[in-house]
């Protein structure tokens, strides 16, 4: 988000004639310095203070490790895990459904819901919000002539506040403005929760606020790590055959021995010193074994399979085909998220209008095995040549090619009509009754 509303208002960008709305709030990347549901503040001293008043840990040698959105993303199983959702929920094509099942023309607000950023970018930041704080919210603005919204302008949902109204009990969306605080309805907020909600279901919970003790000890192991390799130099004691050793000289003893270590310079030692090396202890030597660990349980955080991650907890899951493992993963894992976001675009659609993405895209298969199901398709008349073509980014043809090829091998042709055949005149009437 800018940090400067007038900086979003003076920016110029081409969309008929129209500006992009500018954003409310001051509000930070997802990955900045938040650490879950509620507001960060700044203290009389300077210090950043989030939700319930602790001051954020400073960082140096010592400082606890603690999970916010900005560690959490600096695991690398974190992000790929973050990665791999986002990514795909913005390569789905956003469609406008009717009711029927048909298609209507893709609205503004579905196609380019912010000028600012590109409608994949606007959904990999929205779906990182949900996935990471527990909350997608965006603010619907420049209103076409009907009164619907043409735009949502992305908010960062930390400075956001959602309560029940003492005297209605409607939902109510405070939203804390460089101008004051903004309370909103339900119906004006565009706002997508995360998988697990609150216990009064009007917020989600992100995997930081779920997730911080796990996150932390998976932040601690990578820290391990990093002291364990990063000096290079081998764990070890230098023994020195004095009787007293004065602190400076432990000090320059020390100093030498880690430049030459790191250096990769041989060490001269005399006969008044020896070294010791320290043996790696059996907890030490899983520590290979216990970073995998971690990245299953990353993998579990983020509602994924071990094996997404290139990983596995002793008994992989195989898969037959790409098209099955992608199958597997957006019916467990993407898409319950999917849903959410269709679902937020229910108070910004008019009426017998309905957001759908479009998975058939994550599960097309290898060219050959399409072509075989595209061509039994129209011989049965399920297709028609044009939509084909424009499933595979094809030119249509003309309206010939818009009515199927065939019929449905199940459907019977229907009984011809029955005929009267006209009176002879050569025969006598018949007799009246």
């Amino acid at each position: 988000m800018c940090n400067d509303v007038g900086v979003v208002a003076r920016r110029s960008m081409f969309r008929s004639a129209r500006q992009p709305s500018p954003t409310p709030v001051r509000g930070g990347a997802i990955g900045g310095n938040g650490g879950g549901l509620g507001t960060a503040t700044v203290d009389g001293s300077g210090r950043m203070l989030w939700a319930g008043g602790n001051t954020w840990p400073v960082s140096g040698e010592g400082a606890p490790v603690v999970a916010t959105p900005a560690t959490t993303l600096g695991l690398p199983a974190a992000w790929r895990a973050a990665n791999l959702i986002a990514g795909t929920v913005c390569q789905l094509p956003l469609l406008d459904r009717q009711d029927d099942g048909g298609v209507w023309p893709t609205r503004p607000i579905l196609d380019d819901p912010w000028p600012v950023m590109g409608r994949a970018e606007w959904l990999t930041y929205q779906t990182h919000a949900a996935i990471i704080l527990g909350d997608a919210i965006a603010l619907p603005a420049d209103f076409d002539t009907d009164g619907l919204a043409r735009q949502l302008v992305p908010i960062d949902p930390r400075w956001v506040n959602v309560r029940l109204d003492d005297a209605t009990g409607a939902v109510l969306y405070d939203i804390f403005t460089t101008e004051g605080v903004t309370t909103l309805g339900r119906s004006d907020v565009w706002h997508a929760k995360g998988l697990v909600l609150t216990s009064d279901g009007l917020r989600g919970i992100g995997v930081v606020s779920a997730m911080r003790g796990a996150l932390e000890g998976a932040l601690q192991l990578q820290r391990y790590g990093l002291n364990v390799y990063a000096a290079g130099v081998p764990s070890g004691i230098v023994k020195v055959h004095l009787r007293e050793v004065a602190q400076d000289q432990a000090s320059n003893i020390k100093a030498d021995w880690l430049t030459a270590f790191r250096d990769r310079t041989p060490a001269v030692l005399s006969e008044l010193m020896d070294f010791t090396p320290i043996a790696w202890s059996p907890e030490d030597a899983q520590f290979l074994e216990s970073r995998r660990m971690s990245v299953a349980d990353v993998a579990f955080m983020f509602n994924l399979d071990p094996t997404d991650l290139d990983t596995s907890l002793g008994s992989s899951l195989t898969y037959a085909n790409r098209e099955q493992r992608a199958y597997e993963r957006l019916l467990t894992s993407i898409g319950p998220l999917l849903v959410r976001l269709e679902q937020a675009y229910r108070f910004v659609l008019p009426r017998q209008h309905r957001a759908q993405f479009d998975r058939s895209v994550v599960l097309w298969s290898d060219a050959q095995t399409r072509a075989v199901v595209e061509q039994t398709e129209l011989a049965n008349g399920a297709i028609t040549l044009n939509e084909v073509r424009r499933a595979n980014g094809r030119e249509a043809y003309g309206k010939w090619a818009d009515e199927p090829f065939g019929k449905p091998p199940s459907a019977t042709p229907p009984p011809p009509p029955l005929v009267t055949p006209p009176p002879d005149p050569s025969l006598p009437p018949l007799p009246a009754a």
